[in-house]
């Protein structure tokens, strides 16, 4: 479902990036929201996953190689206007901390690490994600989510 809302700071996460550029069936969702923000912000970590993404669809044959060049091509474009955060000591340590009630992956707790330390600078923030073990943690931090219908 598509937010009504407009979010003024979204942070997006990996998974909503990958469903928009390799036209998944979220994809409309990922590009609405996208659309709404006033300022987007990202970890330097996207850029990275995004890539092996389409590597891994090149390789599972959902993408061609031309393909994975403009949807990387697309990604680069919509960087510049973003606001990527590097994967500082601040968010190391954040990312170490424990969250209780939600076993999280590494990399994924790089990503709401980097969320929390925006919000708290920034006051609150929207995470636009679609892995379901990303939002439990982000959602126990306190961080507001979309898609909200999840």
């Amino acid at each position: 479902m598509i937010s009504h809302t407009h979010h003024t700071n979204i942070y997006v996460e990996s998974s909503a990036i990958v469903s928009w550029l390799l036209d998944e069936a979220d994809a409309l969702i990922v590009r609405t929201e996208l659309g709404r923000a006033t300022r987007v912000m990202t970890s330097a970590l996207t850029s990275l996953e995004c890539s092996h993404a389409f590597h891994r669809a090149i390789v599972d044959g959902r993408m061609s190689p031309t393909q994975a060049l403009a949807a990387r091509s697309l990604l680069d474009r919509f960087e510049q206007t973003w606001e990527v955060h590097d994967i500082n000591a601040a968010v190391l340590e954040r990312a170490k901390q424990r969250v209780p009630g939600a076993p999280i992956r590494t990399l994924d707790a790089i990503h709401v690490a980097t969320c929390g330390l925006i919000s708290d600078a920034l006051g609150p923030i929207t995470m636009l994600s679609l892995d379901r073990r990303v939002r439990e943690t982000a959602a126990r931090t306190g961080i507001t989510l979309l898609p909200a219908d999840r």
